[in-house]
């Protein structure tokens, strides 16, 4: 570490408190240089640890002793980079593995502080959330009442389909693309009115609504859409039931 390094660190009161353990440190230090991982100048940082470790020896001894363990590592790590290269090669290839290692641990260490940062971002976001105890929702639950009544919606569709095929009958379809004369409204209006005259036991057809109003051949299967489309609005108003039997679909006071 540079010289006005080391007077910025006295400036701001810079201890190994700052640091979570000697990874930490050396990353640090790493980044200051601003070099890759994968080159560090092994003997530059060693002596920018030990000269830091040196200069903060005044630390409890409880607060440096993991970084005195590092720096004895670092230390006997340099010793065996500066040998001769006399020294048998099985030497050299057990200080290469050495730095391998260290270099391999500063990487998965630097990945965890990665990770690290994250998750305490997403620790700290979370404190602004509040728990709230769950709804009790079995009243909501048996209150709603249903749709439909002793069929399933299959057979609807069912029923449905065979009564379209049975109107194409009586009123062949010309394949042509036509304006539809006919609005949600106007249909509503004419629904709401067959609505009023349900009596308990006086059910609706919507084949009967169908027939009632005279559609043209060309219009009638828009105008059934949009009756169907009525009465499923009027389903979810809960204003009327949907039942059917295998010919029709009928509409049921509630």
């Amino acid at each position: 570490m540079s010289e006005k390094k080391f007077l910025a660190i006295d400036a701001h009161k810079f201890t190994l408190e700052n640091f979570e353990g000697p990874m930490d440190l050396l990353l640090s230090m790493v980044r200051d240089k601003k070099i890759d991982l994968l080159e560090i100048d092994l003997l530059n940082l060693i002596q920018q640890y030990c000269d830091f470790v040196t200069k903060n020896i005044h630390t409890n001894i409880d607060d440096v002793s993991e970084y005195l363990v590092m720096a004895t590592y670092l230390l006997e790590l340099k010793s065996k980079l500066l040998l001769p290269k006399t020294k048998l090669e099985v030497d050299e290839d057990m200080v290469a593995a050495e730095k391998d290692k260290l270099i391999n641990a500063l990487i998965e260490y630097s990945k965890f502080k990665k990770v690290s940062a994250l998750l305490q971002k997403n620790f700290l976001e979370r404190q602004y959330f509040y728990d709230k105890i769950p709804m009790d929702l079995t009243q909501i639950k048996s209150s709603a009442k249903p749709t439909i009544r002793n069929v399933s919606w299959d057979k609807v569709n069912y029923v449905l389909k065979n009564m379209i095929e049975r109107i194409a009958w009586e009123k062949p379809l010309d394949q042509k693309i036509v304006q539809s004369k006919y609005s949600q409204e106007e249909v509503k209006e004419v629904f709401d009115n067959f609505v009023d005259e349900l009596t308990d036991n006086n059910p609706i057809s919507i084949y009967h609504v169908l027939k009632a109003q005279n559609i043209d051949r060309d219009d009638y299967l828009t105008y059934f859409v949009l009756l169907f489309t009525t009465l499923l609005e009027l389903v979810k108003e809960q204003r009327v039931f949907i039942d059917c039997n295998e010919n029709d679909v009928f509409f049921v006071k509630r």
